[in-house]
């Protein structure tokens, strides 16, 4: 396998694999924007802009490590997605936060 084949390889698991890391060596983008990624999307569900905050939600649960801020995070899109009244995405997050799949 060439070298170059072996890198994008290595790149696509590290991605899948530890999102927050590549974000911060690529990027430089650290718990802090992660954090205000949450607040944001809070700050738009608190406004009524609930396909905001249903669109913001899910890329900060992939990124979050603490437990509690990611079910907090996914009562959050629930909880959009109920008031937009998308009933597929609605159930969609209820059988994630049953661990049902």
């Amino acid at each position: 396998m060439p070298a170059t084949a072996r890198s994008d390889r290595s790149q696509r698991s590290l991605i899948l694999d530890r999102p927050a890391q590549f974000l911060q060596e690529d990027f430089q983008i650290g718990p802090d924007q992660v954090e205000a990624l949450y607040q944001y999307a809070k700050f738009q569900f608190d406004c009524g802009n609930y396909s905001v905050a249903a669109e913001l939600l899910p890329p900060y649960r992939t990124l979050c490590t603490s437990t509690e801020r990611n079910m907090s995070a996914l009562w959050g899109k629930l909880a959009s997605d109920i008031l937009m009244q998308v009933c597929a995405c609605a159930w969609s997050c209820v059988f994630s936060a049953s661990g049902v799949n």
